[in-house]
């Protein structure tokens, strides 16, 4: 069974291209902050964060929150990681070590949040399943503003699967309906007909993802293709003068240029 799983990661290491380079396997979802850290949630429910040097490494666990599923270091001083489970929310410092804890159920008891992401100025941005709104929420996760039912503009039942925010906007996305953006006011500004994506990076206001062996950027109705390979991948960035891509529970690495 080792061997089978050896030669397995081998074949995808060389379909991932010799100047590429691995960073770790068995992993769900990963992010890379502002300072060029990797951080990223492994098949076992561990949080792994590694230094832009590649000299250091820090670890995270609170099995007793369940899964975590959403992994946010917007602010790479206070990550956010979200486990939907037992609605938890728990806030890490540069080392991983645990700074602050929410419980969203107790907070919110009539809500359903299923996505939680990082406002780029001190508070949160979380989507309420039950009563299909945003909610901008404080430091301590207090509401501050709402925005509308979302039925009113997109007169469908969405089922949203990710969540991010920048200095400008916010962006919901569903896979069958697109990419919902909103204003730092909770208002509804567009759609953009991006379909099929489970995530993407939003970086000066282009929207970076993969799709069909591609790295694509959108930006004002034009797609263009950053790079092209032969690797089928699950999520893909673009940070600093490198690409991170995952292909099946690999996370990989390369420079742009």
């Amino acid at each position: 069974m080792k061997k089978l799983k050896f030669f397995f990661l081998y074949f995808i290491c060389l379909q991932a291209s010799a100047q590429s380079t691995l960073i770790a396997t068995q992993v769900k979802s990963y992010q890379v902050d502002r300072l060029d850290n990797v951080l990223y949630i492994d098949l076992k429910s561990n949080i792994t964060k590694i230094e832009s040097t590649r000299l250091k490494t820090n670890h995270y666990a609170a099995l007793a929150s369940g899964s975590p599923e959403i992994l946010d270091a917007t602010n790479p001083f206070a990550i956010m990681v979200f486990y939907p489970s037992f609605f938890q929310v728990k806030i890490l410092d540069v080392n991983l070590a645990e700074i602050g804890s929410y419980d969203l159920r107790a907070i919110y008891p009539n809500s359903f949040f299923n996505l939680v992401c990082t406002a780029p100025v001190n508070g949160f941005w979380a989507y309420d399943e039950f009563s299909r709104k945003l909610a901008r929420l404080d430091g301590n996760f207090q509401t501050k503003q709402q925005s509308q039912d979302l039925y009113l503009f997109t007169k469908k039942i969405i089922k949203p699967n990710f969540l991010s925010a920048n200095n400008e906007f916010v962006y919901l996305n569903d896979p069958l309906v697109g990419i919902m953006v909103f204003d730092i006011f909770g208002s509804y500004q567009k759609t953009i007909p991006i379909l099929g994506l489970k995530k993407f990076t939003v970086k000066e206001g282009k929207i970076i993802y993969g799709k069909d062996g591609h790295i694509l950027q959108y930006q004002n109705l034009r797609t263009d293709t950053l790079r092209s390979t032969q690797i089928k991948m699950e999520q893909c960035s673009m940070a600093g003068a490198s690409a991170y891509w995952m292909q099946s529970d690999s996370l990989f690495t390369q420079p742009l240029k």
